[in-house]
C-alpha cells in the first residue's frame, strides 16, 4: 500500500488525501472490503474520513503528521508521510524595537519582517526603510543615524515589506533625548522699571547641538545687589534706583561634574513721571532778549528723566517760547511765569513745573563831569 505524498500546503488549506491498496502482484485491489483510516497529528491539522485534510495555521515540517492504515481480512498495513505547511500570503509587518528612547546623533539598528495572516515569518519578504527627515536617516539594511534635533518623533521609522504583488508596512516611533550639559545663557540685558513688579528670569540651558535641557540644577546669585533682590527661583525684583548694572545676575548650571556659569546686564529705568524740574527757576531778562529754559521730570524715586516731552506755555504779553525751551522776550516790561508741563501717566494728567520771569525796561546809562571833575552817573528807563 501507498500514501501519496502531499505538496506544501498553505495555513488553514485543504487537500484530498490518496491511499492506494495493492495485492502481493502489486495489482490494485478494489475489494470493498478493505478497510482504509486516516489520522493526523492534531499538531499539523485534521483529516477526514475521507481523506480531506486540513492544514494547522503555523508553518513547519511535521514528519509522519499523515497516518493512513489499511485492513483486509487478517491483514494490516500502516505507512505515514510527512506534512509541509508554507507560509501564507503576506499580510502584516513588525518592526523591532517599535519603540526606542536614544541620545541625540545616536546609532540605532531596527529590524523588520513580514508575517502572513497567522503570524508566520516570511523570510523571502524584502524590507526597505524611511524615516521622517528631522529624526535622522536610515540606510538600506535598517540602521539609522539618529538626528541631532532632541524631541518625540511618533511613527517616524517605516518598514515597508513586499512580497509578489503584495506589501505590507508598519511604523516605530523615537524618542531623541538631548546629551550633556553644554551652554548656559541669560537674557543679553534684562529691562525692568524702578521699583516695578517682579520678573522671572529664564536661564536657558542647552547641549551641544542647541536643545533645551530640564535636568540641570540651576543656581542664582545677585552679584551687585543696587539693582534689585533675587530670589532662590531666579525671580527678580527691581530696587528704586535707575541705571545699567553690568553682570549683576549670575546663574550656574550644574550636571554632574559639569558646572558652567553665566551673567547678564540689569536695566533699571526710571518710572513714570511724577515731578518735573525747570531751569533757571528765576529769570530777569532785558526786552527783546533771549533765554534758553530746560526742564526733566523724575520718578516718584527722584531718577531723573531726560527725554520728557515738554509743553511750554507763556503768557503773550512776557514773549514767546518755541517748542525747545527758547524764550524771547516781549517789549512789555513786567512779571510773568513760563511754564513747563509735562504729560503724567493718564491722558487727562499734567506734571508742570513754573519759572518766575521779569522782563525789564530798557535802560540808557551816562557819565557827566560838570562838577569839579566829579563824575555823576545818570540812568533813564524806557
Amino acid at each position: 500500500m501507498t500514501l501519496d505524498a502531499i505538496a506544501p500546503v498553505q495555513p488553514d488549506s485543504q487537500s484530498q488525501l490518496a491511499a492506494r491498496v495493492y495485492d502481493e502482484f502489486d495489482n490494485p485491489l478494489t475489494d470493498p472490503n478493505v478497510s482504509i483510516t486516516f489520522t493526523a497529528d492534531k499538531v499539523a491539522g485534521m483529516v477526514s474520513a475521507s481523506g480531506v485534510f486540513a492544514a494547522a495555521t503555523r508553518a513547519g515540517l511535521y514528519e509522519n503528521a499523515l497516518t493512513v492504515d489499511v485492513v483486509h481480512g487478517d491483514v494490516a498495513r500502516s505507512t505515514s508521510i510527512d506534512v509541509i505547511i508554507i507560509h501564507g500570503a503576506l499580510d502584516h509587518v513588525a518592526v523591532i524595537p517599535d519603540s526606542v528612547n536614544v541620545e541625540v546623533g545616536s546609532f540605532q539598528r531596527f529590524n523588520a519582517s513580514g508575517y502572513d495572516a497567522h503570524g508566520n515569518s516570511i523570510p523571502d519578504a524584502v524590507i526597505s526603510w524611511q524615516i521622517q527627515e528631522d529624526a535622522g536617516v536610515i540606510n538600506a539594511d535598517g540602521e539609522a543615524t539618529i538626528s541631532t534635533e532632541a524631541g518625540e518623533f511618533t511613527d517616524s521609522v517605516t518598514a515597508t515589506a513586499r512580497l509578489g504583488s503584495d506589501s505590507a508596512s508598519a511604523k516605530a516611533s523615537v524618542i531623541v533625548k538631548p546629551s550633556s550639559l553644554h551652554s548656559v545663557r541669560l537674557s543679553d540685558s534684562i529691562e525692568l522699571s524702578a521699583g516695578g513688579s517682579p520678573a522671572q528670569i529664564e536661564a536657558i540651558v542647552t547641549d551641544e547641538y542647541g536643545n533645551l535641557l530640564t535636568d540641570v540644577a540651576i543656581a542664582w546669585e545677585s552679584v551687585d545687589g543696587t539693582p534689585g533682590s533675587l530670589s532662590p527661583q531666579g525671580l527678580f525684583t527691581p530696587g528704586n534706583v535707575a541705571g545699567v548694572f553690568s553682570g549683576a545676575i549670575l546663574v550656574t548650571a550644574n550636571q554632574g561634574e559639569v558646572a558652567l556659569v553665566a551673567t547678564t546686564t540689569v536695566t533699571v529705568s526710571p518710572g513714570a513721571v511724577e515731578k518735573v524740574y525747570i531751569a533757571p527757576t528765576d529769570l530777569s531778562i532785558g526786552m527783546e532778549m533771549r533765554q534758553r529754559f530746560v526742564a526733566v521730570g523724575s520718578d516718584e524715586f527722584g531718577n531723573r528723566i531726560s527725554d520728557v516731552r515738554v509743553n511750554w506755555i507763556v503768557d503773550a504779553e512776557a514773549g514767546v517760547i518755541d517748542v525747545t525751551g527758547q524764550f524771547t522776550a516781549s517789549t512789555t516790561p513786567g512779571n510773568y511765569t513760563v511754564e513747563a508741563k509735562v504729560n503724567g501717566l493718564g491722558e487727562s494728567d499734567a506734571i508742570s513745573a513754573n519759572s518766575s520771569v521779569t522782563v525789564e525796561p530798557d535802560r540808557l546809562a551816562f557819565i557827566s563831569n560838570r562838577n569839579d571833575n566829579q563824575l555823576d552817573i545818570y540812568v533813564m528807563h524806557f
